[in-house]
């Protein structure tokens, strides 16, 4: 099952990748938006922590965010299935890093003392191209991410993340490489 899933995976980023940017998009939001009544595991999934993280919604704005998560995703996996092309240039022209110049300043401060910086960024948007685009926007990153169920897509994700220079860190028993990487003056992503 895992080299399937993996096969699958492979074929579609693949397939992606051979789009440009813009069509790749469109096109994985047309595939997530499918899936949407394809996977009823992960609806059902999804319309359950919607039910429990905002009770005082109805159904019908249930589902509205349900789907809305679905075509997010999309988005990801088309804008991911660019990294293996992506150039530092391509990325400042399709990331506007809007920054707050006193938070950024604080930043700068902390790394030019020698200090290890943690961001913090809700699970919001396109987190991936946050933590790929701010590698060459600034500096490569450690982020903590809970290793996929499948080893190969692990794999492969963790190729597609890395291209700039950034590192995984399991979140699972984390501290001790967190503690490591901080006294070490680098950045932590916790997204």
């Amino acid at each position: 099952l895992a080299w399937l899933e993996y096969a699958a995976a492979r074929g579609l980023l693949g397939f992606l990748a051979a789009l440009p940017r813009k069509a790749a998009v469109r096109a994985s939001v047309a595939i997530a938006a499918g899936c949407w009544h394809l996977l009823g595991g992960l609806r059902r999934v999804a319309m359950t922590n919607l039910r429990i993280a905002f009770p005082e919604k109805d159904a019908a704005e249930h589902e509205r965010l349900a789907k809305g998560a679905f075509r997010n995703l999309g988005r990801i996996l088309g804008e991911m299935s660019q990294f293996p092309k992506a150039t530092p240039e391509s990325l400042r022209q399709a990331i506007e890093f809007r920054v707050d110049p006193a938070v950024y300043a604080e930043y700068q401060q902390l790394k030019s003392e020698g200090r290890g910086v943690i961001i913090v960024s809700p699970h919001l948007g396109n987190w991936e191209m946050l933590v790929f685009g701010w590698a060459t926007y600034d500096a490569p990153m450690s982020y903590l991410a809970r290793p996929l169920d499948n080893p190969l897509l692990e794999k492969l994700t963790i190729g597609l993340r890395t291209k700039f220079g950034n590192r995984p860190i399991n979140k699972t028993n984390s501290v001790i490489a967190a503690s490591r990487v901080l006294r070490e003056e680098g950045l932590i992503g916790i997204l």
